[in-house]
């Protein structure tokens, strides 16, 4: 069996016409200027529901006192327990993407529940989403669409209930993108919390402006005390707020009440809820240099990099900084990628809290890790059989980076290691390298090689002639590697002069 909701209003009749709710006692539609005639005779009119209704089907008890007390909305004989719709029942406080009202509704009966662990975003009411299963004893609560803010709230508020986050995103406020659609307001949903099932829910009277004002400041005092003013001043403004809803709800096994807010835009094309506590706007993404970047399998290419010297960018030559002018609040899966480096993929939690994304570190697939071992140990005895041989820097500069600066210092480095091995009285003649051992950090590019050697070297004496002889040592150095055009090279000379 499928109901309708029902707007809880004691003095309204509705427009059969157009479903607009009017005063008690109004002779034509306020929205269509339909006659109301004989509509006003017949008091409280469900909104295409059965709340109240005495000719509403026994099973289900909607104000039925032949109901079975379990059923009992609004049943004067209901446990107290069930006392759904009570506006003196406990207030909770509703986690999920709407606003807590500043003014709670405090307990008139009996002792309160005792609440429940708050967790780090529970305070944050005003933006996290609630996955609620709306189910009535059975019966799926299904709300026509309609272009009056109460039907607009309404919907929204079931849709929200039930999980159905496609629905949901139709009734928000919002232009289109490769990050916001509704198949992406559902996947980043997917993992929230439910709350339980809601039993039974009451809408309110649309906030005049004064109760907006004093609402607004009170959400302002609750962000200001958290230190989150930054994120109440996400709205887009070109929308304006025009309305706002509570709804009190009842979950199942709860002892009180919680509440629910629902702003409301005026869109050309009816009213929508405004999105500021759905949508996270400029998260931004820091990653190393040159890796790829996908947030829920999207490439984030060149449009999405912020410019040097733009707001955001990360100042880092050796980073990349980039911004998603738009993302749902939630549950996101990212992925950084590049050859030679381990993958990152992980699940992200977007909340009010959450302006970025960092990657600090990456590491070096263990292959990879292997070989800059092996080469560093080649480039060592190349570079030293080079010096002995007296030539100069070019025959070895491919083995340094290209970089200015850093090719600069490796060859003033290697032209001292060049003097020391050619000028003087004592000079080498020979160098064995042995027992090479290596080491690379997996978080960065750098080799340590432990070794020992064997020095076969002359030395002049007194007579001008030279004795030959020969020194055994140990020694280690550190060798720095980065890719260029798809080549390991090193970023210092590395190799120093050793002891003989």
């Amino acid at each position: 069996m499928f109901l309708e909701g029902e707007l809880n209003s004691t003095s309204k009749i509705i427009c059969p016409h157009c479903g607009a709710a009017n005063a008690a006692d109004a002779q034509f539609c306020e929205n269509c200027g339909t006659d109301l005639g004989n509509a006003a005779s017949q008091g409280q009119q469900a909104l295409g529901g059965s709340y109240g209704n005495p000719n509403a089907a026994p099973d289900m008890g909607y104000g039925n006192p032949n109901a079975a007390p379990g059923m009992g909305y609004g049943n004067p004989n209901a446990a107290p327990g069930m006392d759904y719709g009570n506006p003196n029942a406990a207030s909770g406080m509703g986690y999920g993407q709407g606003i807590p009202a500043p003014d709670a509704y405090s307990s008139a009966q009996g002792p309160l529940a005792e609440k429940k662990p708050i967790s780090k975003w529970i305070p944050i009411l005003i933006a996290e989403t609630a996955l609620l299963a709306l189910c009535i004893y059975g019966a799926t609560v299904v709300v026509k669409n309609s272009k009056s803010p109460e039907r607009a709230a309404e919907t929204f508020f079931v849709h929200m209930a039930n999980g159905e986050w496609e629905e949901c995103y139709d009734g928000l406020d919002t232009e289109e993108s490769e990050f916001i659609n509704a198949k992406m307001f559902a996947r980043a949903n997917a993992q929230g919390s439910p709350l339980g099932i809601v039993t039974n829910y009451q809408l309110s009277a649309p906030y005049d402006g004064q109760g907006l004002g004093e609402l607004s400041q009170g959400i302002y005092d609750l962000a200001g005390s958290l230190g989150l003013e930054e994120y109440l001043e996400q709205g887009d403004g070109s929308s304006s707020l025009e309305t706002a809803f509570k709804v009190d709800y009842r979950a199942k096994g709860d002892a009180g009440n919680s509440t629910y807010l629902i702003m409301l835009n005026q869109a050309p094309e009816g009213w929508k809820v405004e999105t500021s506590n759905f949508i996270r706007r400029d998260y931004r993404i820091y990653v190393p240099k040159g890796f790829q970047v996908s947030v829920d399998g999207i490439a984030l290419g060149e449009n999405y990099l912020i410019p040097e010297g733009e707001e955001g960018y990360d100042g880092d030559s050796y980073r990349d900084s980039y911004s998603i002018p738009q993302i749902f609040y939630g549950a996101h899966e990212i992925k950084i990628t590049m050859e030679d480096m381990e993958d990152v993929s992980e699940t992200i939690e977007i909340g009010y809290g959450d302006s970025q994304y960092s990657l600090e570190q990456v590491r070096l697939k263990e292959e990879v890790r292997d070989m800059l071992i092996d080469k560093a140990g080649e480039n060592m005895q190349k570079i030293y059989e080079a010096a002995m041989a007296g030539k100069n820097f070019s025959s070895i500069e491919n083995l340094i980076s290209s970089d200015k600066e850093l090719r600069q210092e490796a060859k003033e480095d290697y032209e001292e290691l060049l003097a020391d091995m050619n000028e003087g009285d004592s000079l080498p003649t020979r160098v064995i390298f042995q027992n090479i051992e290596g080491e690379s950090d997996a978080s960065d590019s750098i080799v340590s090689l432990a070794f020992s050697y064997e020095m076969e070297y002359k030395y002049e004496n007194w007579d001008g002639g030279f004795t030959e002889s020969q020194y055994d040592g140990t020694d280690n150095w550190v060798f720095g590697f980065r890719k260029e055009n798809g080549a390991w090279v090193q970023t210092g000379l590395g190799c120093r002069t050793l002891y003989w």
